[in-house]
């Protein structure tokens, strides 16, 4: 969440705010937090520093882009981008393009914010870890202290 600090606002001189961006605890407590990699911090963050209070669902930010300030290869922006959409940190509203005539960026919303007069969806909340299914063999191996080597020759 971006907000302001007050401590170096001066109106007579007229000095603005400092911006900053804050990540709740609740957030940062989730598992769908836990899971991400550095690189995916680093582009919910390039996210959360173009939002201005106000543009939620027009954040504006290009893979390119992405992988520039990230100091990123842009294949790895791309996946980070995938991986935030999918874990339900953020959703795409317009897909980007990049042509001769046209040069658009992707634009996102953040779901921990509020969107225009709609509550925040906080989507990341309901994400799970996939489970990985273990065969019958292998836990009765394991309770055992290890496999076997019957039949082996």
């Amino acid at each position: 969440m971006v907000a302001t600090l007050a401590k170096n606002y001066d109106s007579k001189n007229g000095n603005k705010p400092e911006r900053f961006i804050m990540l709740e605890h609740w957030i940062l407590k989730r598992p769908a937090w836990k899971s991400l990699t550095p690189r995916e911090v680093r582009v919910l963050l390039l996210l959360l520093e173009r939002h201005n209070g106000s543009n939620n669902g027009r954040i504006g930010l290009s893979v390119r882009d992405a992988a520039n300030l990230g100091n990123m290869a842009q294949g790895t922006a791309k996946k980070a981008f995938d991986v935030l959409i999918a874990k339900g940190f953020v959703k795409r509203h317009l897909v980007g393009s990049f042509n001769q005539k046209v040069r658009l960026a992707s634009e996102y919303e953040l779901t921990h914010l509020r969107y225009g007069n709609k509550p925040p969806t906080k989507e990341f909340v309901f994400w799970r870890p996939e489970k990985t299914a273990v065969s019958n063999e292998v836990r009765v191996g394991l309770k055992l202290g290890g496999m076997s080597n019957e039949g082996v020759i």
